[in-house]
C-alpha cells in the first residue's frame, strides 16, 4: 500500500519518450494516492463528506508529514 503514489508514477510514464502522460492531472491522482495510504494507516476518516485527521503525530515520511499539519 505504501507504493501506491510511486507505482501511478511508473504506469504514467511513457516508455518511448520517457514523459509523463497526462501530466497536467497526475497531480490529483498522487494526492488522492496519499489520502488512500494516510486511511489505510489509520490516519485520516471521512466524516459527513469531510477528511478529519484522527491520528497527527509523525509516520517518518518527511512529505507526509507535511499533509498532518
Amino acid at each position: 500500500m505504501d507504493t501506491l503514489a510511486e507505482d501511478l508514477l511508473l504506469l504514467l510514464i511513457q516508455p518511448e519518450s520517457g514523459l509523463i502522460a497526462n501530466a497536467r492531472r497526475i497531480d490529483f491522482g498522487l494526492a488522492g494516492a496519499e489520502l488512500v495510504r494516510m486511511a489505510a494507516h489509520g490516519r485520516i476518516d471521512i466524516v459527513q463528506g469531510y477528511i478529519v485527521l484522527r491520528d497527527p503525530s509523525p509516520t517518518g515520511d518527511p512529505l507526509l508529514d507535511i499533509s498532518l499539519d
